[in-house]
C-alpha cells in the first residue's frame, strides 16, 4: 500500500518537544521524511546556503510553533527574500495565533496556516493539498 506522502519530503523548524516528536512520528508513519532543526537562525543559514547552491530538495517547510531564538514570523520573512512560496511552500502550526496574525502571515506568503493541529485528519488533509 502506497503511503500519503511516499517520496514526499519535509523541513520541520521547532524547538524540541513532546508535542513534536508526536507529530514528527505520525507524519513519518504517513511516508513523510523530515528534517528537523531546531534553531531559527540554524535554518535560516541552512536553507539559505541550500537555495543559492541550488541543493534544497524538499517539497515542504514547516513552522512549528515559535522557536526560541526567531518567531515563525521572522523565519517566514527571512526565507521569503531568497525562497517564493512556489519553491519553498511554508505551512504554520501554532495554537496561539489571533485572526489578525494569520491573515498577516498569509499575506506575507505563507502557504498555509494550521491552528488545530491535534486533529490528524486536518493536518493529513493541509498537507495533502500542498504536496499533490
Amino acid at each position: 500500500m502506497k503511503l500519503p506522502f511516499h517520496n514526499k519530503s519535509a523541513v520541520i523548524i521547532a524547538a524540541p518537544g513532546n508535542e513534536l516528536n508526536g507529530l514528527m512520528s505520525r507524519l513519518r508513519s504517513q511516508g513523510l521524511t523530515l528534517e528537523h532543526i531546531s534553531s531559527g537562525f540554524q535554518a535560516i543559514s541552512q536553507l539559505e546556503t541550500k537555495f543559492q547552491n541550488k541543493t534544497f530538495s524538499n517539497d515542504l517547510i514547516i513552522l512549528f510553533e515559535n522557536c526560541v531564538d526567531m518567531s515563525q514570523r521572522e523565519i517566514l520573512n527571512l526565507v521569503r527574500t531568497f525562497a517564493g512560496p512556489k519553491e519553498a511552500p511554508i505551512i504554520i502550526f501554532s495554537k496561539d495565533s489571533e485572526f489578525e496574525d494569520i491573515q498577516e502571515m498569509i499575506g506575507e506568503d505563507a502557504n498555509d496556516f494550521l491552528t488545530n493541529y491535534t486533529d490528524f485528519n486536518v493536518v493529513i488533509d493541509k498537507l495533502s493539498k500542498i504536496l499533490k
